[in-house]
């Protein structure tokens, strides 16, 4: 594997959605994983969260309905049910790529991709940034977690905030 493509897909069950699947944030990304695969044919699809909000399906299982609909195959998809929060995703995402001596590329929705470029700074990762219809909700989120995280980082309270929201996310909710 020379590449390891991670579709940062945030929120991607259809509830509280506006417009067809193929317009969602979400798709979009996973459909750009799809074109950057394509593009360096040995890489893998990285399908990585441990998000289900009740009541919903389980953030994976979205996305491995996408990358079928789109066709690609399960032999080049790695998947983990692991990482509640969008830090914790990109640090297993840079020990796999590391281990595997991959490249490791990042593909965010436009909303949060400032937050990801922040995040993965000096992980030597490439990026992408894909524009789709956000659910409000995140849509607030990620905005006021531009200056958010900067100032969580400043105050050193990443891990702080790692906790809280796995603990909130473990109990079903978003």
């Amino acid at each position: 594997m020379d590449h390891l493509i991670l579709p940062l897909t945030k929120s991607s069950w259809m509830d509280g959605r506006i417009g067809p699947i193929e317009k969602q944030d979400f798709f979009v990304s996973i459909k750009r994983a799809k074109t950057l695969h394509a593009r360096h044919p040995d890489s893998k699809i990285l399908v990585l969260s441990n998000v289900q909000v009740g009541g919903c399906e389980h953030e994976v299982d979205c996305s491995l309905r996408a990358l079928c609909m789109l066709d690609v195959p399960s032999g080049d998809i790695l998947v983990l049910r692991k990482g509640c929060e969008t830090i914790e995703q990109l640090e297993i995402a840079r020990d796999i790529a590391k281990k595997e001596g991959a490249k490791l590329v990042v593909v965010s929705t436009w909303l949060h991709y400032l937050r990801v470029r922040w995040l993965a700074r000096g992980m030597g990762a490439e990026h992408h940034i894909t524009y789709g219809r956000p659910r409000l909700r995140e849509a607030l989120t990620d905005i006021a977690l531009i200056p958010g995280m900067i100032f969580i980082d400043l105050l050193g309270r990443r891990e702080w905030f790692k906790k809280k929201v796995e603990k909130r996310r473990l109990s079903g909710k978003h």
